[in-house]
């Protein structure tokens, strides 16, 4: 399976390729009109390689068209999702395990290669343009009634256009003599065609996408199809000022015979791809017609057709985003006296205590650990992310609010009744909303996940025996250590060699949260399996030796050969907590 990083690439390469031949078949329809519509065809399909459709997606997918909350992603928000990423998301049922080091090492050659690839033909272009710009500048000036400057060279290279914002006529010197007048004039027709064009700009962006996308033959393609679509449009033109098709056929085969095409694409001349066509399009007159109103109208809607639909696919593939301005538990359930300082003391640790009934003691914390405890760790009674079910904080939080140098004291004090949970979690809410000015809202996005379903062979479960722990259930240590008896086990972390799970007297969907703080992704209970069981896991990290792979297996094998349970990948809803704005506090 590709790496995370690399699959929105593939999304925009088939994406891009896909884009690219229904140009070309809309150039087939076209075959009898001018030039000049199939050039600009290809050259939004090739510019298409320059812009994603994520990024119009994403936009479509910050459109607030709906506020209501989904619990279940819709079918068409799957259908299009998977449509427009397909490469995004579980492409298979295996599991996805820890990567080592050594599993990195084709996506750093890729990108070498691409690298190498695309510097290398950058300083080809570069050395060619410096050729040419040299014998631009070593030219004689030549007056010709033209709109441009002209000059002429000593050299062979064939008549043409350098430059994109100043253009120059470039000749060569004996031109003059080679042809007659009248020749010279459709040459020099030909070339302020391309500078009406600003055929130049579009060349070099044509040389920019190919020094991008040098891997992929179709940019290559399309580029040749392009040169010559420019050159017949030329030809096209000057046929319509009234030169004589003979005398013009002659003129180009004489500078085909006389002089060396130019080696760089945004130099443009006379002579092009695909030369018997254009002498035999010449000869015979042919122009292309204009376009019809019909295909006028078919055009514009297929362009803006391209434009939105993307933005379409993420307005209605994006879950809804809950109201900034919802109802929330905060608005009535506050702290009767707050006292906010700075924490001056940098010996003094931080922490939480609750020293009386009804007192909040917050000790040296950043306004960022404030937001963990309220909105985050208070969902789970004290777990981190990614325990809890609410996920990561989004939004751009200012620099000061995650550091040391900004770390407040904080004493609150309210009804004798009000429990930990109630001040850590809504009473906490409602301070930093009114001392620290903390705007928020929620977000639903699909996200990847995990489904714990029963293996084909049945669970295998250790159930836990009544009364062998006395559940605290991812306490931490503010909750102190009963008189009889001890706390269960919830614990998951890391030892030097392996990882471990360890769980007592924890159901399924307790279970499930240590998976997700192990794999970093969410984790939902399928087994429909109720009751209290012991988890004792010891799997294989990236620390562990191979020589160690037969005591600690991958836990996705783990799971199944002990348990009897398995991990399925899925796509679900999961909520996010978006800083919308945050302010320093007055002391108080």
């Amino acid at each position: 399976m590709n790496p995370e990083y690399l699959r929105p690439i593939g999304d925009h390469l088939w994406q891009s390729t896909l884009f690219a031949v229904v140009g070309g078949l809309v150039t087939l329809a076209l075959r009898k009109n001018r030039a000049r519509v199939r050039h600009a065809v290809w050259l939004v399909a090739l510019c298409k390689f320059l812009f994603p459709f994520s990024a119009l997606v994403a936009l479509g997918a910050h459109i607030p068209w709906r506020t209501a909350p989904l619990t279940i992603a819709s079918p068409t928000s799957i259908v299009l999702g998977g449509a427009a990423h397909p490469f995004t998301g579980p492409v298979s049922e295996s599991p996805v395990l820890p990567v080592h080091s050594s599993a990195h090492s084709l996506p750093s050659f890729v990108l070498a290669a691409w690298l190498c690839g695309s510097i290398g033909i950058a300083l080809s272009w570069w050395v060619r343009w410096r050729r040419i710009k040299a014998v631009v500048h070593g030219g004689t000036p030549v007056h010709l009634d033209t709109a441009i400057r002209a000059v002429s060279s000593s050299g062979t290279i064939q008549p043409g256009v350098f430059g994109i914002l100043q253009p120059v006529l470039l000749l060569p010197e004996d031109i003059s003599r080679r042809l007659t007048p009248a020749q010279l004039s459709a040459v020099i027709a030909h070339e302020l065609c391309h500078v009406r064009h600003r055929d130049n700009l579009i060349a070099a962006v044509q040389m920019l996408v190919e020094t991008i996308f040098w891997f992929h033959p179709l940019v290559w393609w399309i580029g040749k199809r392009m040169v010559a679509e420019r050159e017949r449009a030329c030809d096209e033109e000057v046929l319509r000022l009234g030169i004589e098709p003979n005398l013009y056929a002659e003129s180009i085969l004489r500078v085909c015979a006389l002089y060396v095409e130019s080696p760089l694409a945004c130099l443009s001349g006379v002579t092009g791809s695909g030369l018997k066509k254009r002498i035999q399009a010449i000869v015979g007159g042919r122009q292309g017609v204009e376009l019809g109103f019909a295909r006028k109208v078919g055009l514009a809607a297929a362009g803006m057709a391209c434009l939105a639909s993307p933005i379409v696919i993420g307005a209605l593939s994006a879950p809804p985003l809950w109201s900034q301005t919802r109802s929330s538990p905060v608005a009535t359930v506050k702290f009767r006296s707050i006292s906010i300082k700075p924490c001056t003391s940098y010996t003094l640790p931080s922490g939480v205590t609750s020293p009386a009934p009804g007192r909040l003691v917050l000790n040296c914390q950043t306004v960022m650990g404030l937001i963990d405890i309220a909105y985050l760790r208070s969902a789970m009674g004290g777990s981190r992310d990614p325990w809890y079910e609410l996920g990561p904080i989004l939004g751009r939080v200012p620099g000061w609010a995650m550091s040391a140098s900004y770390r407040y004291q904080i004493d609150a004090r309210a009804d004798d009744r009000a429990n930990v949970e109630t001040m850590e979690g809504p009473m906490l809410q409602a301070l930093l909303e009114d001392r620290f000015e903390l705007g928020t809202h929620r977000v639903t996005r699909d996200v990847p996940m995990y489904a714990l379903t029963v293996a084909r062979n049945g669970a295998r479960l250790q159930r836990s025996s009544e009364g062998s722990c006395i559940g605290a259930w991812l306490r931490d240590v503010r909750f102190p250590q009963p008189l009889f008896g001890q706390n269960c086990i919830a614990f998951a972390g890391r030892e030097a060699q392996y990882e471990a799970l360890e769980g007592e007297a924890i159901n399924l969907e307790q279970f499930c949260k240590l998976l997700a703080s192990t794999l970093g992704r969410p984790v939902i209970d399928k087994t429909g399996i109720n009751g209290k069981f012991d988890f004792h896991l010891k799997f294989a990290s990236d620390d562990t030796p191979r020589s160690l792979s037969s005591l600690f297996p991958p836990l996705f094998r783990l799971l199944e050969e002990q348990l009897g349970l398995k991990l399925e990948p899925l796509t679900g809803p999961r909520e996010f907590l978006v800083v919308d704005r945050v302010e320093k506090p007055l002391p108080g």
